[in-house]
């Protein structure tokens, strides 16, 4: 979360005795806390597996949901990494007290789908359809190993003496690996015997899903931080009205037309679910002239005097003067 130096002072500036004083520090500090990110999930799926496969920094394991002796977890967090190994009702029920926007679910144990990866897309597709929410197949106790200790060189040794058949796997390498990444492993030293540690490494990392999971969260996550700099923004707004004629309303005001607020709008914009059927296939530009700043400009205010409802309106607007701020930048440099 960048820090924004023209919020900072903003609440520098106000005196602590103003009236919204209270209510612009709590606004500010919960625009710029840490996601909370929780990991649910019925009680065997491997949350702590998954949890520990993402290593998401401050990241927080659940109750179980539909646990006969524990209450169901409230799913509140700023980003929920939901896990199941198989879609049954008291998931869907689960998945269903998540606000949209919120959630990515993973469906963990992929090696078990038909002993393929191309089964365990297929699988994942399914229940994104069935539940609405992205959905993505990871083996978690393979990314968890991997992400305590990567390949060493006596693993190396055994993958390379085990046979064909993959008879005689030792212990410590099946329950490190178990079948789906010894195999994996295997294959890779048959086709390239040079292979090293790193090149296994990344290898079972690219088998076991780690890597798209992470992204998905990683995305997921983000997108959470975006939507907390519209609560901001609407929340500033408020502040300032209800000020009323003292000064904090001019500091507030005049950091409204801040390019830090601008950047914030912009950003929050772009993450609001209002826009996503313009924007799903489209990346946020970084305008790289004055005249392309301006012309993406043009594009969103006339796209906000559509028939696009009046979050969307909003929403566009806030690109709109997002781009509006960087055209006067380049222009300014030009």
């Amino acid at each position: 979360m960048a820090d924004y130096p023209e919020l900072l002072r903003l609440i520098e500036r106000v005196p602590r005795s103003a009236p919204v004083a209270a209510d612009l520090l709590a606004a500010v500090e919960e625009f710029r806390r840490p996601a909370r990110i929780q990991i649910a999930g019925r009680s065997g799926v491997g949350r702590s597996t998954v949890a520990a496969a993402l290593a998401i920094a401050g990241s927080v394991e659940t109750d179980p949901v539909d646990h006969p002796d524990i209450p169901e977890p409230t799913l509140d967090g700023d980003a929920v990494v939901y896990v199941l190994d198989s879609l049954q009702p008291a998931d869907r029920s689960a998945v269903s007290r998540i606000a949209a926007g919120r959630a990515i679910v993973i469906l963990n144990k992929a090696d078990a789908v038909d002993g393929s990866w191309a089964s365990a897309v297929a699988r994942a597709n399914e229940y994104a359809a069935a539940l609405g929410i992205a959905t993505v197949p990871l083996v978690a106790t393979i990314a968890a190993s991997l992400a305590h200790k990567p390949v060493t060189t006596v693993e190396l040794v055994e993958i390379r003496n085990l046979t064909e058949e993959l008879q005689s796997v030792p212990d410590d390498l099946l329950q490190r690996w178990e079948r789906w990444g010894i195999s994996a492993a295997f294959s890779t030293v048959q086709r390239n015997p040079a292979a090293t540690t790193r090149t296994l490494t990344q290898v079972l990392n690219a088998v076991c899903g780690v890597e798209q999971a992470r992204a998905a969260v990683e995305a997921l996550t983000t997108r959470a931080a975006a939507l907390r700099g519209a609560t901001l923004l609407d929340t500033l707004e408020l502040l300032a009205a209800r000020a009323g004629s003292d000064p904090a309303r001019a500091e507030i005001e005049n950091f409204l037309l801040t390019d830090s607020a601008a950047e914030i709008g912009l950003v929050a914009a772009w993450a609001s679910p209002s826009l996503t059927p313009v924007i799903a296939d489209h990346r946020l530009v970084v305008p790289t002239s004055a005249e392309q700043a301006q012309q993406i400009a043009q594009w969103w205010r006339g796209y906000a005097r559509g028939d696009i409802g009046s979050a969307g309106r909003r929403a566009a607007l806030r690109i709109h003067r997002g781009y509006v701020s960087t055209w006067s930048k380049l222009a300014a440099s030009a």
